[in-house]
């Protein structure tokens, strides 16, 4: 393992770590903190019960569960964690080779006395670092917020929840790593990988609310895992768990094949 590069990597990506680290810390803090503004207004549930189930689901809301802390993490925060954090992942994976040829630095980094794959090996577990790091905080801040402001009854749910959005996120970040080398922008591999996420995010909604559209969800990550079953079992699917780290590791060997094959040019 070369330290050097790892601490490169996290020197680099440091000002895009905080910043997508305290977007998402700030909006778990407050989705934790108002929980009890939602569990304890009998209006909302009413109100949630007289709306279409496939709009509730379109969001991840069931009025059914939203009287317990845990219920209320599966619908918004989970969505919105999903989002944030996938959307970040992806984005990072998708700009790991493209920024090096972007920014005019891949001259110099490809020219070490490192392999190619060592390099883009180094980079994918620098990223894996900052994923886990920010998700670990994140589930921290979850449990403060939500034994302060509200009650926990399961904390093992909560758990299985965040590592469920863990999950799909480094799925998101297996999408990027199979694209980064064959993008020549930093600005397309941002775009692209948010655009990947937010039409996941689409199918996903879109297959909530019509029968007829339900095969869509088969296209979206953010259906890997059904939310009220993860609150009413507390437990991952182990296909869900299979499909989105076999999409992270795939696209971490098409990345690097195709990587290795290409010729870089700045």
């Amino acid at each position: 393992m070369k330290m050097n590069l790892i601490r490169n990597e996290l020197f680099l990506n440091r000002r895009s770590f905080f910043i997508s680290g305290s977007v998402i810390l700030l909006f778990s803090a407050m989705f934790a903190g108002m929980a009890d503004m939602y569990l304890s207004n009998e209006l909302m549930i009413d109100m949630l019960k007289t709306m279409p189930q496939g709009l509730l689901d379109a969001f991840g809301m069931d009025a059914e569960l939203m009287t317990t802390f845990e219920g209320w993490m599966a619908g918004e925060p989970y969505m919105f964690t999903v989002l944030l954090l996938g959307a970040f992942s992806g984005i990072w994976a998708a700009t790991s080779i493209s920024k090096e040829k972007d920014q005019q630095t891949g001259e110099f980094l490809f020219t070490l006395p490192y392999s190619r794959t060592s390099i883009f090996l180094h980079k994918v577990l620098t990223q894996f670092i900052q994923i886990t790091m920010i998700s670990l905080v994140n589930l921290l801040i979850v449990f403060i917020f939500g034994f302060l402001f509200s009650s926990i009854e399961s904390p093992g749910t909560v758990l299985v929840l965040m590592l469920g959005a863990y999950f799909i996120s480094l799925a998101f970040a297996g999408v990027g790593y199979a694209i980064t080398s064959i993008l020549s922008s930093e600005r397309a591999a941002i775009s692209l990988g948010v655009g990947i996420v937010l039409v996941s995010f689409l199918l996903n909604m879109l297959s909530s609310l019509n029968e007829k559209l339900n095969w869509m969800a088969d296209f979206s990550l953010f259906s890997m895992f059904d939310t009220k079953q993860i609150v009413l079992e507390s437990s991952l699917t182990m296909p869900g768990i299979l499909i989105t780290l076999g999409i992270y590791f795939a696209g971490i060997v098409i990345g690097n094949i195709i990587f290795v094959r290409r010729d870089i040019t700045m």
